[in-house]
């Protein structure tokens, strides 16, 4: 008999822009994200393992507030993986291993700009292999090779926010297995308490007429350590792309940094993103994003933020003010 587990991490978000030069961008927007991850144990080698997420699932209409508008439910991750000594082989629907910032930095708005980069939802293959000791620490390279999915899976529920289909074009979107990434990453190593690490590589095709091949690469540092009765926790990424999304002569590079404070039940959160787009090496847009969040953590497991987001993007520069409350429940 299988064991079945997992965890819903629920969360809900008001957000609205104080001042922009665009007064297109002066909006509210409240919404829910609910992500419930199960799994379902099948025999000690092999589990299946799941992730539906219920969001919004299309961008909010210039100059009109959304009030839980646009929310649907779509299967983000569907994959059987299979565990033997030091290997584990995956495969299905999941996301690959590029960068850990678009998941990983602090705060409400930090993530914004590096989901840019995120590759989630992909049908593939991969194998991780694990290894180190109690001198070298904890290393996993991964190798996996996908495509986007385009199969009924890319759909969802109550809004529907439409199909993938191969003409739609972009890299990675070749319904065969003409993609790759690799990625090493590692930590607890005794030399560097605290200290954890990833490099990745990704190198993604497409058919579209127009459209080329592209590459890119990433890597992330952070680092855990106390200073007294505080907690720091700073992150730095740089990401770069040769001919973005298949886009011939269109490069974009990503510098993500951040740092988390926490001391007993409260934290701050400090971030800054860059993304720079060069066109025929001439430089196109240098875009930006800060945020500040200060967040509190209930007894309950309720975390509650608060903070403002400054963003500069094509020139025009947007402030907003926002509320995040989540809660993570395992069963």
């Amino acid at each position: 008999m299988g064991r079945f587990g997992g965890k819903s991490c629920s969360s809900f978000r008001t957000t609205g822009a104080i001042r922009s030069d665009d007064p297109a961008n002066e909006r509210n927007d409240m919404f829910l994200t609910i992500e419930a991850a199960i799994e379902a144990r099948l025999a000690p080698p092999l589990t299946l393992r799941s992730q539906v997420t219920f969001e919004p699932v299309r961008g909010a209409e210039p100059g009109r507030d959304r009030f839980f508008g646009d929310q649907g439910a779509y299967i983000e991750q569907l994959y059987l993986e299979y565990t033997r000594g030091s290997f584990t082989f995956r495969g299905g629907k999941f996301g690959q291993k590029l960068g850990v910032a678009w998941d990983a930095a602090p705060g409400i708005w930090s993530t914004d700009f590096a989901e840019d980069y995120e590759l989630g939802e992909q049908i593939g293959i991969a194998a991780d292999f694990n290894f180190g000791s109690e001198a070298m620490g904890r290393h996993v390279v991964t190798v996996g090779t996908f495509f986007a999915d385009t199969t009924v899976l890319s759909e969802s529920a109550f809004t529907n926010r439409g199909r993938t289909r191969r003409t739609d074009g972009g890299a990675g979107n070749t319904e065969d297995f003409s993609n790759v990434s690799i990625s090493l990453e590692g930590g607890d190593i005794p030399a560097l308490p605290g200290a954890s690490y990833h490099l990745a590589y990704t190198n993604r095709d497409s058919d579209a007429a127009g459209e080329t091949t592209e590459s890119g690469v990433a890597g992330a540092l952070r680092y855990a350590f106390k200073l007294g009765a505080v907690g720091v926790e700073p992150l730095v990424e740089y990401a770069t792309f040769v001919d973005r999304d298949g886009v011939p002569g269109t490069d974009v590079d990503y510098l993500t940094t951040a740092v988390r404070f926490t001391c007993g039940k409260w934290n701050v959160a400090l971030s800054r993103t860059g993304r720079r787009t060069r066109t025929e090496g001439a430089l196109e847009a240098d875009d930006s994003l800060a945020q500040a969040t200060l967040g509190y953590a209930f007894e309950s497991g309720i975390n509650a933020n608060a903070g403002y987001r400054h963003a500069e993007e094509s020139g025009i520069t947007t402030e907003t003010l926002g509320f995040l409350v989540d809660y993570t429940l395992a069963f």
